[in-house]
């Protein structure tokens, strides 16, 4: 928002009290600085792509009684011209236990400049299982406002706050587009554990540090979806824990 600050305007013939606007430059926000240029990563070199995750992650932080918040970071990068219809995302969250506390998004022009952008809803689905008996309750989308360009960059962050329940959390990993980076963070209380099974992919071992818990892969292929091939827990590498 614009602030009208009052300065003092002198000059030799006499000196007058104004005001002038002063526009605040909008800027990405600092977590997601180390990532903006990982569409130059070796990894896209091979790869055709229209869009793809520079970094994703969900830092989840437990609490004594079991309830927890979470957080979702995305950084997307849109390699094609009108990719706008390319730019939804959809985070599962249950009404029932979770309460959607932020929605915020900034988009990033090919010249550089930054801007904040509205954007989010809230969309109950339909109860669904899948093959692994996950239970769906609602969508958190995100639906970008404006034009995006190709060498655009959308920045997504989401928090969460849940009430005790589910001890058991499933993290996707890999995407029908190419996922330079993804992990998952947990922070436990203190004499508390975690343990993890991965899926379509060896076993990624979590990074340890007090009661700071990290999985971590990077450079993630899309996943080509045909007729007739398995659901997508099947082909997708994700982590249960």
């Amino acid at each position: 928002m614009n602030r009208l600050i009052p300065f003092l305007c002198i000059s030799f013939i006499a000196t007058t009290i104004c005001t002038n606007a002063v526009v605040a430059k909008t800027r990405a926000p600092d977590w997601a600085l180390p990532y903006l240029n990982k569409h130059s990563d070796p990894f896209l070199e091979d790869s055709w792509y229209m869009q793809a995750v520079l970094f994703k992650q969900a830092y989840i932080e437990f609490k004594e009684d079991g309830s927890y918040d979470t957080r979702f970071r995305r950084i997307l990068y849109f390699n094609k011209e009108n990719a706008i219809k390319f730019a939804r995302k959809e985070f599962s969250y249950f009404p029932e236990t979770d309460t959607v506390k932020s929605m915020r998004a900034w988009v990033i022009a090919p010249n550089g400049k930054v801007t904040r952008t509205r954007m989010g809803q809230l969309e109950d689905n339909a109860l669904r299982r899948s093959s692994i008996e996950r239970l769906h309750a609602a969508k958190l989308k995100f639906y970008p406002e404006g034009e995006i360009h190709e060498g655009s960059i959308l920045i997504m962050e989401a928090t969460l706050e849940s009430t005790p329940g589910r001890p058991q959390i499933g993290f996707q990993l890999s995407e029908d587009i190419p996922v330079v980076q993804a992990s998952i963070k947990l922070k436990l209380p203190n004499g508390w554990k975690a343990t993890s099974r991965t899926f379509n992919h060896e076993e990624i071992n979590p990074w340890v540090l007090d009661n700071h818990w990290k999985w971590e892969l990077k450079g993630i292929p899309r996943v080509q979806k045909e007729s007739n091939t398995p659901g997508n827990y099947s082909l997708w590498k994700w982590l249960d824990i």
